[in-house]
């Protein structure tokens, strides 16, 4: 396919690049490709960027990172000074000092996040996405009618001293937006809606300039550039190849391996329940709705409120130790296993919209089993699996939910409360909706693996060592389904193997 012709090119020639004072920026020259960068987050360029306020259009940019760069560790006392210090605003609308400090107040721009979670932002509206909320899930993004024009990519890092072209197409009347990375396509907004996503007019120029980031070539497309067109801009430099091929495999799906982990004689079974018996559901302490659990014939059914909390009224007595959610639920295993650790169990999403994630190893930050130790709690929000005191691995594993990519499945693995994404992986196609599906979870030394119907998504090592704290080799187990899921639960099995001592 030939290279798609843009309507305007900012060629971010160094030798004509000049900031708002007529002063010269730093030439970059690397691998074939040249560009410049600032010395000062004072010092930005203007680029007329008209296309950005049309109702269709694309735009690719090729960056230059000059520090790795993935989620760390963000200590209270970091923000002292500066709130924003983990927000990296790479093209922002506006050059006020107010929103250089601030990257929400742009109207238009694209960011890069040192948190768990959305490294990669590209937002047409002001504010952030989950702004005026203490947690995933409870943002003004979920709310109907009030979703907002965004595309952000997820457990991105960046490896220094390589040149990436970030791809953005966008079609407000299609509620359509996607985000493509060295030609592959990475992410695309919510396709669950039914009404246009909030998209505000931004000020039709972009400015860059960062220190740590060398800007290069900047096209604006008149119209949204397709797959194949967005493969076509992409001029891979050679000392690309590793981080292309992973970004394919991760990304594509394509070269998903066999899952082949076999079931030894060293593995004792702990646990084999069908969940169609009133036995089984009594195996569990359910936190939060505990209205959306039922014992069928099929299995134990969740069904989480169709409403969101943000359309209901907290009670006036509600305790302030938890933060108030009765719209999403845990169902926690009380019991408690050590060692090596494998689990099983088929589910059946029984519509589109929701979302599933397995909790492993979950106990207290001693080790204890925080079930019998300490008062039990009774709110479905998600504070639990990543924000309090229960250490765990938890695996999202069907994720139909608005900030997720649900246009194909998608998997993310994060070790808790530390908040630090250990694995992700998009799958080449949904998840079957209405068809059973088998998950299996093993956990051996420090390897964590994930299959879903025998296919490999997950096969991480956790460091003990890099500051996240170490790896968790005891706990109990939970089921958490976000609000709006509808699934069903069969056949849970647990096999654990004794540590040596």
């Amino acid at each position: 396919m030939n290279h798609p012709m843009p309507s305007h090119i900012f060629w971010s020639d160094p030798a004509v690049v000049r900031d708002l004072n007529n002063n010269p920026v730093t030439p970059v020259s690397h691998h074939g490709r040249k560009g410049w960068r600032t010395e000062s987050l004072e010092t930005r360029i203007a680029i007329p960027a008209p296309q950005l306020n049309e109702p269709r259009g694309s735009l690719t940019w090729w960056f230059l990172p000059r520090e790795d760069f993935a989620t760390s560790v963000n200590s209270p006392w970091m923000a002292k000074r500066e709130k924003y210090h983990h927000l990296y605003t790479l093209l922002g609308d506006r050059v006020d000092d107010e929103a250089r400090n601030d990257p929400r107040l742009h109207h238009f721009a694209l960011i890069y996040s040192r948190d768990w979670y959305q490294q990669l932002q590209a937002k047409w509206h002001c504010g952030g996405v989950y702004d005026g909320v203490e947690e995933l899930g409870g943002s003004s993004m979920f709310q109907t009618g009030k979703e907002k024009a965004y595309v952000g990519l997820g457990h991105l890092n960046l490896h220094r001293g390589h040149w990436m072209q970030i791809g953005l197409s966008w079609d407000e009347l299609a509620n359509d937006y996607r985000m493509y990375l060295n030609g592959v396509l990475v992410q695309t907004a919510t396709t669950t809606l039914d009404h246009p996503m909030l998209r505000e007019k931004n000020s039709g120029t972009l400015y860059a300039g960062h220190p740590l980031f060398a800007c290069g070539e900047l096209a604006f497309y008149d119209r949204p550039l397709d797959a194949g067109e967005f493969s076509a801009s992409y001029d891979a430099p050679k000392e690309n190849a590793a981080i292309d091929a992973s970004i394919a495999r991760t990304h594509t799906g394509k070269s998903l391996s066999t899952f082949d982990w076999k079931l030894s004689m060293d593995w004792s079974e702990r646990l084999n329940l069908p969940l169609n018996r009133d036995e089984d559901f009594a195996r569990f302490y359910v936190q939060g709705m505990t209205e959306a659990p039922s014992v069928t014939p099929e299995g134990i059914r969740v069904r989480t409120s169709a409403i969101h909390k943000s359309q209901l009224k907290q009670p006036e007595n509600w305790s302030s130790e938890e933060t108030w959610d009765p719209t999403q639920v845990y169902l926690w295993l009380e019991d408690y296993f050590t060692g090596d650790f494998a689990v099983e169990y088929e589910f059946k999403s029984l519509q589109k919209h929701g979302l599933s994630l397995l909790m492993t190893r979950a106990a207290g930050l001693h080790g204890e089993d925080f079930l019998k130790s300490h008062p039990r709690r009774v709110s479905g929000a998600m504070r639990a699996v990543c924000w309090e005191n229960i250490r765990n691995y938890h695996w999202e594993y069907y994720r139909q939910m608005e900030d997720c990519r649900n246009d194909t499945a998608s998997h993310v693995l994060v070790k808790n409360p530390y908040l630090h994404p250990i694995g992700y992986q998009d799958a080449p196609e949904s998840l079957a909706i209405g068809e059973w599906h088998r998950l299996q979870f093993v956990h051996e030394g420090n390897r964590l693996r994930g299959a879903i119907d025998g296919v490999q998504m997950l096969d991480v090592v956790d460091d003990p060592f890099s500051g996240f704290g170490p790896v968790m080799r005891s706990g109990t187990l939970a089921i958490r389904c976000m609000w709006d899921s509808d699934i069903l639960f069969r056949n849970l099995k647990v096999w654990t193997k004794p540590d040596a001592f």
